[in-house]
Order: C-alpha cells, then structure tokens, then sequence
C-alpha cells in the first residue's frame, strides 16, 4: 500500500543553530513539482540550500529524484528520499530549506538532519493511503432498507449517492479486499432480490486515521 500528504505541510526545526524548514506538497507528475520547487526557492529565496525528493506513481516502478542543492554529495536528497520509501510515500514532494547556522554539521550530521526532519515533518502530517476499491451501483427493494443499512453501518464502505424511485439505488465505492463479503451478504440479506454492477478497480485516497 502506498500513501501520501492530504494537503500542504509545514514543518520547522533548528539543528546546532541551522534552520530546517520541511514542505511537503502533494503532486501528479514531475511538471507540478517543478513549479512546487521553484515557489519555495522564491519564498526563502535567501536560504542556503533548497534540497529535495520526489516520487511519483502508484503502480510498477515509481518515477524518484533527489537533489542535494549544493550540499555534500549524498548528505541531503538521497537521505530525504530514502525516508519517503521507508514510509511508502508517493505522489509528494518534499523540499528541506536549510538557513545555515554557522555550525557546520559534517557529512553524518547532514544526512540525519535532512533525513530526520523529514521523517518528523511525515509523522505530524495528514497522511492519506491508496486503497483499490471497486465502484457498485446496487438496486434494492425498498423493504430491505433498513436492514442493510444496519449491516453496512460499521463497514468501510462509502456511499456515493442514494436515489429513491421505483426501487433504492446506491452508489457505493467497496474496498477490493471486501468486495466478495459485500457480495454474499448483499445475497443473503436479500434472498438474491438485489441488483448490482461493479466496475473496474481503482485507487481512492482515504484518510489514514480511518484505516490505521
């Protein structure tokens, strides 16, 4: 499972007296990151250094980049980007604004503060998860209503829309890891009397909190 920011973030922290200022933005390709970038180096366009990492994708092999900005080869883009793969994040850019100090904090130092402001900046902030879902559209009677909504009330499912005509008709988005148990209960709860149709797979973005 991959995940990702739910919005902008902002973090700050000063190490042995060096600003290190984390934004973490949210991106669909390299051309939305580009422009990301190139804000931030407006906005602290006085800062030292503006050191990055970018992944991208949420399928096969995962488009990254790092950039150390004038920092040692190493110490600052490649630790920022190791830390998005150990947290499984993608489609974000994370940009670390370093104001230095006066303290120089040698290639190790570097490498953990980058990297550690980073990690503390992804652990503060909202964090969504791709989980693949399918879409139903369900037709029911209207006398099982109640029933079935009693039995989706703790569920995980998220109801799109509800049309009420000749029949009921949900909109649902179904977690393809329970998408076979709403199935057999739709089933079974109704005697076979329901209708659906289910489309392909897909990736929606749901709050971490939700799943965790």
């Amino acid at each position: 499972m991959y995940f990702s920011i739910k919005e902008p973030f902002h973090y700050e922290t000063v190490i042995k007296k060096s600003r290190f200022i984390c934004d973490l933005i949210p991106v669909n390709d390299a051309e939305e990151a580009k422009d990301a970038l190139a804000a931030i180096r407006k906005r602290y366009y006085d800062a030292t250094h503006h050191c990055s990492a970018l992944r991208l994708g949420t399928t096969g092999t995962l488009q990254e980049q790092s950039n150390d900005d004038g920092e040692p080869a190493g110490t600052a883009g490649r630790p920022m980007l190791h830390v998005l793969q150990q947290r499984d994040m993608t489609n974000v850019l994370a940009v670390v604004t370093r104001y230095f100090g006066g303290i120089k904090l040698g290639t190790g130092g570097l490498a953990r503060a980058y990297g550690g402001t980073l990690a503390e900046s992804l652990t503060a902030a909202p964090i969504v998860a791709y989980v693949a879902h399918h879409r139903y559209s369900v037709q029911i009677p209207y006398d099982l209503l109640g029933a079935l909504e009693n039995a989706w009330k703790d569920m995980s499912y998220i109801i799109i829309d509800r049309q009420f005509t000749d029949a009921v008709r949900f909109t649902m988005d179904v977690p393809t890891t329970t998408a076979a148990t709403f199935e057999q209960s739709l089933t079974e709860l109704t005697a076979a009397r329901a209708v659906w149709q289910k489309d392909p797979e897909r990736l929606l973005m749901i709050d971490y909190d939700l799943i965790k």
